[in-house]
């Protein structure tokens, strides 16, 4: 289980960071001089520039990873990640190739439009993968972990966003604010365990790393899960949420 996540993750490495990022889109040439953007002629403090980037970023993954439930192709990348049915730190990196090389493509856009050095995205990365792997720990935290969702995707929220049954809730990375401006936000109701995975994605042939690469391209395994149609409906209205 946790061999066959790794080894997902080295797929994304070797195609989406290196193949697709540095050798198709030639990140590096971002990194710090973004050649067209929107901002052009303003000068913005660096604190500015981190906190634009960090807010646009995340909002943009909030977007895309909404995408990924509703749009059937894109569904059936994202679904390699939902189909693992021992939720831990390795889930965290079970994703498919492609899911990623989109994602990737997208962030260099982004900051390509917003006239952003790219390395402020690896500065981020790094916060946001750490905040992945404790999102998807198997273990309890505190009382006080959970308080923190007032700003921040707590575990229990993104362990909920796993559940089979709620999976058109908590679409947030980092910050919970967008969850609750387009109300897609549902508070934990306890920090206990959940039946993680999808049904249809149990057998071996969907689970090992071959059958991990080829499940986007295989029929489906079961019908596809999304947020209830009532929930599909509020979603994108901005509205207040309780904690």
């Amino acid at each position: 289980h946790v061999l066959r996540n790794l080894a997902m993750l080295g797929l994304v490495i070797l195609i989406a960071d290196f193949a697709v990022g540095q050798g198709l889109l030639h990140a590096n040439s971002f990194l710090y001089a973004p050649p067209v953007h929107w901002l052009d002629g303003m000068v913005w403090p660096l604190p500015v520039q981190v906190v634009i980037a960090f807010l646009a970023s995340d909002l943009l993954e909030y977007a895309i990873h909404i995408a990924k439930h509703r749009v059937g192709w894109l569904w059936r990348l994202h679904a390699v990640h939902h189909s693992d049915p021992h939720l831990d730190v390795s889930s965290a990196v079970r994703l498919h190739p492609l899911e990623v090389s989109l994602q990737v493509a997208s962030k260099i856009g982004l900051y390509a439009a917003l006239g952003l050095p790219l390395w402020i995205e690896g500065a981020r990365a790094v916060l946001q993968n750490s905040i992945l792997f404790i999102q998807h720990a198997n273990v309890t935290y505190p009382g006080a972990v959970g308080r923190l969702r007032w700003l921040m995707v707590t575990p229990d929220m993104h362990r909920l966003h796993h559940d089979p049954a709620l999976l058109g809730r908590n679409y947030g990375v980092i910050f919970s604010c967008w969850d609750r401006l387009f109300r897609t936000y549902r508070a934990p109701e306890s920090a206990g365990p959940i039946d993680a995975g999808l049904p249809g994605h149990e057998s071996e042939d969907r689970q090992s790393v071959i059958g991990m690469l080829l499940a986007p391209f295989r029929p489906p395994a079961a019908q596809r899960q999304a947020a209830p149609e009532a929930d599909r409906d509020r979603a994108f209205t901005p509205s207040r949420s309780n904690t």
